[in-house]
């Protein structure tokens, strides 16, 4: 929360870092803010407390917000990779085409396509019937989570959630292809195993990696070892 919070204080008050490269980090920094901020809060409390209760408006409140979080920075990451391949592969055109007009649809477009694919998901899995047990074996609600406690037919719902887990981000820089990878792998490794043979134990520590440990290192690798960056934060000190 520091750190996401500083870069996001700094792009907003140095006017040196009002470019299209910290308009995309300050939206992943909010995203990333947020992303934990729905997840980690309960988690702590039931830690502490030694209790894992949630209503089921509760879980599908939770279930809204994590996918419309995790979906959003997908589109996200991808647009940025754009970004820097414009930067570095036409330069000379760079202002041209990265303008405020097309930043701003590529940000929006994020957001709505991460609210739009939570909507699909949270209408379908409110929608069915559960008739198991009612412990979720995860840190949190979400699919993976909830899908094997469901009596109904849960094809549709498999079929989604594999579609996103094959999205794909590139970039040619090293920072972006960390982050990118920490990302992905664990997204994949948790969403496209069957979900018959799915390992509570590995689904719950790739949860805490992808929603916990990625928004820790996302303002580190690609912000605060910024030159830029570095100096914006030295003036507003």
């Amino acid at each position: 929360m520091l750190g996401n919070g500083v870069m996001v204080l700094l792009i907003i008050k140095d006017g040196h870092l009002h470019t299209p490269m910290y308009t995309f980090l300050a939206n992943l920094s909010i995203m990333d803010m947020l992303f934990s901020s729905i997840t980690v809060p309960k988690l702590i409390r039931d830690l502490i407390c030694g209790k894992g209760d949630i209503s089921v408006n509760g879980c599908i409140v939770q279930l809204f917000f994590v996918i419309t979080f995790a979906a959003s920075e997908s589109p996200l990451l991808s647009f940025m990779a754009f970004d820097r391949y414009v930067a570095i592969c036409n330069p000379l055109y760079y202002k041209i085409i990265m303008n405020n007009t097309l930043c701003f649809r590529l940000i929006s477009g994020s957001w709505l396509l991460g609210i739009f694919y939570s909507l699909l998901h949270t209408m379908f899995t409110k929608n069915l019937i559960f008739c198991g047990p009612n412990q979720i074996n995860h840190v949190f609600c979400d699919v993976l989570a909830l899908l094997p406690l469901a009596c109904a037919d849960i094809t549709l719902n498999i079929t989604i959630r594999s579609l996103e887990g094959r999205k794909k981000a590139f970039s040619t820089c090293a920072s972006h292809i960390m982050v990118v990878s920490l990302y992905y792998v664990t997204l994949i490794a948790t969403y496209l195993h069957p979900i018959d043979n799915s390992s509570g134990s590995k689904d719950r520590t790739a949860a805490v990696v992808y929603t916990v440990v990625t928004p820790l290192f996302n303002p580190l690798v690609y912000s605060l070892r910024n030159a830029d960056v570095k100096k914006a934060l030295m003036r507003l000190f």
